[in-house]
């Protein structure tokens, strides 16, 4: 599994519990709020990633809008990070296939 530091983090910070999946990927379950939130981390390359989130998605019927998805960015600065809402996938083909 790859490790993502801003994930990691965000599981030890809500003391998620790993659950079990049919899918290429790590899962957690967490509450943050009083809301359930589902934690994935894919199994996969980045190129095929959104492969094992549509699936995942799909199953546990996720709405795409109820998806975050949290990549790497080499435009940005160490340490900076960029929220954005319903922004282009651009060269990111996996983010494309959901």
């Amino acid at each position: 599994m790859f490790r993502v530091v801003a994930v990691d983090a965000l599981i030890k910070k809500t003391s998620a519990v790993k659950v079990n999946t049919k899918v290429n990927a790590e899962v957690w379950t967490t509450k943050i709020n009083n809301a359930t939130v589902l934690i994935m981390k894919s199994g996969t390359f980045m190129n095929e990633s959104g492969l094992a989130v549509a699936s995942f998605a799909k199953t546990k019927k996720i709405p795409g809008g109820n998806i975050i998805v949290i990549h790497d960015d080499l435009d940005l600065p160490f340490g900076k990070i960029r929220v954005s809402r319903d922004a282009s996938a651009a060269d990111t083909t996996a983010c494309n296939r959901y």
